[in-house]
């Protein structure tokens, strides 16, 4: 019963972790301090991205001095629209991910070691879920 017991928390803090990290956006080739990285997203999102972002309605949440930076924002609807754009930044040194807790991390990973070695053909995250398309091109 105890197995149980554990497993049921698990689950219940992976999909709280899940919900807090919904609104969050992993921002990797920003360089600066704080105020630098959370002003240069805020430029790119609205030059590159099309979508205008506020000063009040970002926060770094998370900061390395080294590596990606994780913002969230508080409009769900801007980080959606900062996500799918995310294409337009092909060829800049910036790319934007979902940030995904450990779980989903390890899943999105086998996913794509799956994809090197031909088995599937292209893997995604949406909303934290790990999205494949498989050889023939269904999802």
């Amino acid at each position: 019963m105890t197995i149980v017991c554990t497993k049921q928390v698990e689950e219940k803090l992976n999909v709280q972790d899940k919900h807090y990290r919904s609104n969050n956006l992993k921002v990797t080739g920003l360089t600066g301090n704080i105020d630098e990285k959370k002003e240069k997203f805020i430029t790119i999102a609205k030059d590159k991205l099309s979508v205008d972002i506020e000063q009040t309605e970002i926060t770094p949440m998370r900061m390395p001095r080294e590596g990606p930076v994780i913002f969230r924002l508080i409009n769900a609807w801007k980080r959606v629209l900062c996500y799918n754009r995310r294409s337009k930044l092909k060829g800049s040194n910036l790319y934007i991910s979902e940030d995904l807790t450990q779980e989903q991390s390890k899943i999105f990973y086998q996913a794509r070691q799956l994809r090197t070695v031909g088995k599937i053909f292209d893997p995604w995250t949406r909303n934290g879920t790990t999205m494949i398309r498989a050889l023939h091109g269904s999802k």
